[in-house]
Parts: structure tokens; sequence; C-alpha cells
């Protein structure tokens, strides 16, 4: 019961740890992809989107850090030699293995509800709703005679004076618009005065002037729900949990049979199970 105790606690504590930390390293990298757009955002709107990031990949990563604790707790037995004591008991590696399946419990129950309402599709559109607040600092805060790129959409003005622009350019995809005066109203909505609209349709490019123009700028990153992203990221998230027994069996059983193969058993063992994640990706 007690070397139970032992391998549960030793198990979850990595696990969790390892996850989250390769959670933050995404975290990090996302952040420093939007630069300095999202620095002047209040904490209470980029909550929601931490929490929910960090959230998600902490649950994507499991089935990794599982893989790397497991064969690390072997590693530590043989390394104290503790393994060989248990031999010596009569104490198998498959009564071993079969220890570590009743510690992997915790880590499936903990894994197997969110994928019911925590998706990548959610995370998606946590993150453009973020981006909606981040498009709306940079109409504000947008400097002259410079282009500013925001996901698909550029933007460049020649002269600001308050909240009227002279001489702006804004492309979306193929679609764009160049005009003399806009007037910003806030929320990403502009007035546009004497321009003209360019649009390709086709292997057609068309042109169209007017007089008074008024469109949202945010509405070309409007959040909408992916059906499909959804249904595959649950899929993935939940075949993450039922791994959750196999990777630990196997990496554990492996990892005590050739203690000196450690990293490369991690290593395959990773690279299998992040394999098939992307085959169910691209399915």
């Amino acid at each position: 019961m007690l070397l139970r105790s032992y391998i549960t606690l030793k198990l979850v504590r990595r696990s969790f740890f390892i996850s989250f930390t390769l959670s933050l390293v995404f975290l990090s990298v996302e952040v420093f992809k939007w630069g300095a757009l999202i620095s002047g955002l209040p904490l209470k709107l980029l909550f929601p989107f931490i929490i929910t990031f960090l959230t998600y990949f902490t649950l994507y990563f499991l089935p990794d850090g599982l893989i790397i604790s497991s064969v690390s707790l072997a590693k530590d037995l043989h390394e104290r030699m503790m393994d060989k004591l248990l031999f010596s008991f009569g104490i198998s590696p498959l009564d071993l293995s079969k220890m570590l399946l009743f510690s992997t419990l915790p880590l499936f129950i903990s894994s197997f509800f969110p994928p019911f309402f925590l998706t990548e599709a959610s995370l998606n559109y946590a993150k453009e709703k973020l981006s909606l607040k981040a498009m709306e600092k940079l109409l504000r805060e947008i400097t002259p005679k410079v282009f500013k790129r925001f996901d698909s959409s550029i933007l460049y003005i020649e002269e600001k004076k308050g909240d009227e622009f002279r001489d702006i350019f804004f492309k979306y995809k193929n679609f764009l618009i160049r005009s003399e005066v806009a007037l910003y109203e806030g929320k990403g909505r502009f007035r546009f005065r004497d321009g003209v609209i360019l649009f390709s349709e086709g292997d057609k490019y068309l042109s169209i002037r007017f007089k008074n123009y008024e469109i949202n700028l945010l509405r070309f990153a409007t959040p909408k729900k992916n059906e499909i992203l959804e249904r595959k990221s649950r899929l993935i998230l939940l075949l993450n949990s039922l791994k959750l027994f196999i990777l630990a069996q196997v990496g554990f059983f492996l990892a005590l049979k050739f203690p000196r193969r450690v990293g490369a058993l991690a290593l395959l063992l990773i690279a299998l199970n992040e394999t098939t994640n992307l085959i169910l990706r691209n399915l």
C-alpha cells in the first residue's frame, strides 16, 4: 500500500508538472508572436484566454508528461536499487506495472471530462475574441506612416489627427480599401470618404469607387465555432485519456527491463503518441 502511494504521488505530480511546463512554453511562444499588441490589454481580458490555453495544452501534453514520468520513475527505482529489492521479495516488473495501472486513475479521471466542454475550437474561439480587443487597441494607437499587420489584415495611414485618418490603406486577404479620408468611430467602425474598393472574384479583379463608405474592420475577425475542429480535438483529448493507461504500462515496464535505454524509450513513445495525434488531425 505504501509502495502504491509512493508510485501514485510521484507519477501524478511529475506528469502534471511536465505537461503544465510544456503548456507554459507554448503560451510564451504565443505571447511572443503577439508582441506588444496585447501588452496594454487589462488582465481581466487576458485571464480567460490564458486559463483556457493552459488548461487545454496541459491536458494535451498529459500523455507525454506521463511517458517521461513513468520511465523516470523506473530509472529512480533502478538507481536506488529498489527494483532489485522488490524483485527479491517476489514482486515482478509485471506486478509493479499493475500498481502503476491504479496510479494512473487520478490522471485519467482529471483528463476525461474536460474534453466535453474544452476543445481546440474553444481555444481558437477565446483567441479570436482576444484578437478583437487587441485589434481595437491597434486601431486606436496606430502610428502614421507605419504598416501594421495583424493576422490577415494590413493597415496603413499617412496622417492622423485625433480620430480622423488621411490617406488610409486597409487590406484583408483579397479585399482592399484605399481612401483619402477616414473617420474612426470606435469598436472597429470606420467611415471612409473618397476612395476605392478593390477585390478579386475568381480570376478577375474588380474595383468600386465611392464617396462615402462605412465598414467595421473587426467583422473580419468575428469569432466562429469550427464544428469539425471541435470534434477532432475532442476525439484527440479523449483518446489521450485512454492512452494514459497504455503509455504508463508500456513505458514503465520497458524502463524496468532496459534501465539504460530510458531516454530512447521516452523519445520513441512520445514520437508514437504525437504521430497518432497528427494522423487524427489530418483525417
